[in-house]
């Protein structure tokens, strides 16, 4: 599942660096 997981954020990041990175953030909070 996480492999996956990386695997899609890996092409989000690709597409929209900005998303992952949101993302990111959210997570930290």
């Amino acid at each position: 599942m996480q492999k996956r997981m990386k695997l899609c954020l890996g092409k989000l990041s690709a597409i929209v660096p900005r998303c992952k990175h949101e993302i990111l953030e959210s997570a930290m909070k």
